[in-house]
Protein backbone atom coordinates (compact mmCIF):
# COMPACT_ATOMS: atom_id res chain seq x y z
CA UNK A 1 0.00 0.00 0.00
CA UNK A 2 1.23 3.45 -1.43
CA UNK A 3 2.01 6.05 1.61
CA UNK A 4 0.04 8.79 2.42
CA UNK A 5 1.29 11.57 0.84
CA UNK A 6 2.90 14.21 2.57
CA UNK A 7 4.19 17.75 2.02
CA UNK A 8 8.32 17.47 2.07
CA UNK A 9 8.25 13.86 0.49
CA UNK A 10 10.45 14.21 -2.61
CA UNK A 11 11.67 11.84 -4.62
CA UNK A 12 14.45 12.17 -7.30
CA UNK A 13 13.16 9.61 -10.38
CA UNK A 14 15.17 7.54 -11.17
CA UNK A 15 17.18 6.54 -8.51
CA UNK A 16 20.50 5.51 -10.64
CA UNK A 17 22.63 7.14 -13.26
CA UNK A 18 20.98 8.18 -16.59
CA UNK A 19 21.80 6.21 -19.84
CA UNK A 20 22.55 8.26 -22.75
CA UNK A 21 19.26 6.96 -24.70
CA UNK A 22 17.24 9.17 -21.56
CA UNK A 23 16.77 12.56 -23.06
CA UNK A 24 14.67 13.91 -20.07
CA UNK A 25 17.16 14.04 -17.49
CA UNK A 26 16.49 13.73 -14.11
CA UNK A 27 12.76 14.34 -12.69
CA UNK A 28 11.38 15.37 -9.31
CA UNK A 29 8.26 13.62 -7.68
CA UNK A 30 6.38 15.21 -4.71
CA UNK A 31 2.85 16.14 -3.70
CA UNK A 32 2.21 19.56 -4.72
CA UNK A 33 -0.09 21.31 -2.33
CA UNK A 34 -1.72 24.20 -4.84
CA UNK A 35 -3.36 20.50 -6.97
CA UNK A 36 -3.60 18.77 -3.89
CA UNK A 37 -1.82 15.85 -5.61
CA UNK A 38 0.95 13.35 -6.71
CA UNK A 39 3.01 15.34 -9.43
CA UNK A 40 5.84 15.10 -11.49
CA UNK A 41 8.02 18.09 -12.40
CA UNK A 42 11.34 18.21 -14.47
CA UNK A 43 14.64 19.19 -12.22
CA UNK A 44 16.18 20.58 -15.99
CA UNK A 45 19.25 18.92 -15.76
CA UNK A 46 21.26 15.48 -16.40
CA UNK A 47 23.89 15.86 -13.43
CA UNK A 48 22.88 13.78 -10.77
CA UNK A 49 24.92 16.14 -8.03
CA UNK A 50 22.44 19.27 -9.71
CA UNK A 51 19.43 17.40 -9.55
CA UNK A 52 20.24 16.31 -5.66
CA UNK A 53 20.55 19.72 -5.08
CA UNK A 54 17.17 21.20 -7.11
CA UNK A 55 15.78 18.43 -4.91
CA UNK A 56 16.96 19.81 -1.34
CA UNK A 57 15.71 22.82 -2.59
CA UNK A 58 12.39 22.09 -3.66
CA UNK A 59 11.73 20.35 -0.12
CA UNK A 60 13.17 23.51 1.30
CA UNK A 61 10.64 25.41 -0.83
CA UNK A 62 7.39 23.16 0.01
CA UNK A 63 8.28 23.25 3.59
CA UNK A 64 8.63 26.78 4.44
CA UNK A 65 5.41 27.96 2.21
CA UNK A 66 7.79 29.63 -0.62
CA UNK A 67 6.48 27.01 -3.25
CA UNK A 68 2.62 28.02 -2.82
CA UNK A 69 3.59 31.83 -2.72
CA UNK A 70 5.97 31.52 -6.12
CA UNK A 71 2.65 29.39 -7.85
CA UNK A 72 4.84 26.44 -8.00
CA UNK A 73 8.49 27.35 -8.57
CA UNK A 74 10.88 24.24 -7.29
CA UNK A 75 13.83 26.90 -7.22
CA UNK A 76 14.38 30.13 -6.47
CA UNK A 77 15.36 30.73 -10.01
CA UNK A 78 12.09 29.13 -11.48
CA UNK A 79 10.55 31.78 -9.45
CA UNK A 80 12.21 34.78 -10.45
CA UNK A 81 11.03 33.31 -14.36
CA UNK A 82 7.33 35.10 -15.82
CA UNK A 83 5.16 32.36 -15.76
CA UNK A 84 2.54 32.84 -18.83
CA UNK A 85 -0.23 34.07 -16.88
CA UNK A 86 1.43 36.01 -14.85
CA UNK A 87 3.18 38.02 -17.69
CA UNK A 88 1.78 41.93 -17.29
CA UNK A 89 -1.55 40.50 -18.47
CA UNK A 90 -0.65 40.90 -22.07
CA UNK A 91 0.09 45.46 -21.74
CA UNK A 92 -3.38 46.12 -23.01
CA UNK A 93 -3.23 43.72 -26.25
CA UNK A 94 -6.42 42.64 -27.24
CA UNK A 95 -6.71 38.93 -28.10
CA UNK A 96 -6.47 39.38 -31.64
CA UNK A 97 -2.92 41.71 -31.81
CA UNK A 98 -1.48 39.08 -29.25
CA UNK A 99 -2.32 35.93 -31.68
CA UNK A 100 -1.37 37.63 -35.23
CA UNK A 101 1.90 38.39 -32.84
CA UNK A 102 2.12 34.52 -32.41
CA UNK A 103 1.35 32.94 -35.63
CA UNK A 104 4.13 35.15 -37.44
CA UNK A 105 6.44 33.10 -35.50
CA UNK A 106 5.57 30.07 -37.02
CA UNK A 107 5.71 28.80 -40.86
CA UNK A 108 5.59 26.15 -42.31
CA UNK A 109 3.03 23.11 -41.76
CA UNK A 110 3.00 24.33 -37.91
CA UNK A 111 1.65 27.54 -38.47
CA UNK A 112 -1.64 25.07 -39.23
CA UNK A 113 -1.49 23.69 -35.60
CA UNK A 114 -1.33 26.78 -34.08
CA UNK A 115 -3.90 28.34 -35.74
CA UNK A 116 -6.52 25.60 -35.39
CA UNK A 117 -5.70 25.93 -31.67
CA UNK A 118 -6.03 29.66 -31.38
CA UNK A 119 -9.25 30.34 -33.14
CA UNK A 120 -10.22 27.20 -30.93
CA UNK A 121 -9.20 29.26 -27.57
CA UNK A 122 -10.71 32.27 -29.48
CA UNK A 123 -14.19 30.83 -29.77
CA UNK A 124 -14.04 29.25 -26.10
CA UNK A 125 -13.25 32.95 -24.74
CA UNK A 126 -15.85 35.08 -27.01
CA UNK A 127 -18.21 32.75 -25.87
CA UNK A 128 -17.18 33.53 -22.23
CA UNK A 129 -17.71 37.31 -23.45
CA UNK A 130 -21.02 37.06 -24.63
CA UNK A 131 -22.40 35.07 -21.51
CA UNK A 132 -20.93 37.76 -19.25
CA UNK A 133 -22.43 41.06 -21.43
CA UNK A 134 -18.76 42.39 -22.08
CA UNK A 135 -18.04 44.63 -25.20
CA UNK A 136 -16.81 43.51 -28.22
CA UNK A 137 -13.01 42.41 -28.38
CA UNK A 138 -11.47 40.41 -25.66
CA UNK A 139 -8.76 41.75 -23.89
CA UNK A 140 -5.88 39.38 -23.41
CA UNK A 141 -5.46 40.72 -19.74
CA UNK A 142 -8.55 39.28 -19.15
CA UNK A 143 -7.29 36.21 -20.87
CA UNK A 144 -4.26 35.44 -18.95
CA UNK A 145 -5.63 35.50 -15.31
CA UNK A 146 -5.91 33.10 -13.12
CA UNK A 147 -9.42 32.64 -13.87
CA UNK A 148 -9.29 33.04 -17.62
CA UNK A 149 -6.77 30.09 -17.75
CA UNK A 150 -8.92 27.96 -15.57
CA UNK A 151 -12.09 28.48 -17.61
CA UNK A 152 -10.41 27.58 -21.04
CA UNK A 153 -9.26 24.66 -19.00
CA UNK A 154 -12.71 23.47 -18.34
CA UNK A 155 -14.26 24.27 -21.25
CA UNK A 156 -11.77 21.89 -23.15
CA UNK A 157 -11.95 19.44 -21.17
CA UNK A 158 -15.65 19.32 -22.04
CA UNK A 159 -14.74 19.43 -25.87
CA UNK A 160 -16.49 23.02 -26.12
CA UNK A 161 -15.96 24.16 -29.64
CA UNK A 162 -14.35 21.01 -30.68
CA UNK A 163 -15.02 19.18 -34.22
CA UNK A 164 -17.06 16.12 -32.78
CA UNK A 165 -19.63 16.21 -30.01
Amino acid sequence: MARKPEIGNVQLYPDRPLRRDEKNGYVLKFFCPILGKRIRKNCGTRDRREARTILRECRERLLNGEYVRSGGAITAVDAKMPRPHAVANGDGKSWEEAAESYRAKFKGRSIDDVISRLSLAERIFENRRKDLKLPPGVPLSDCLTEDGIEYLQSRLLAGDEGRYS
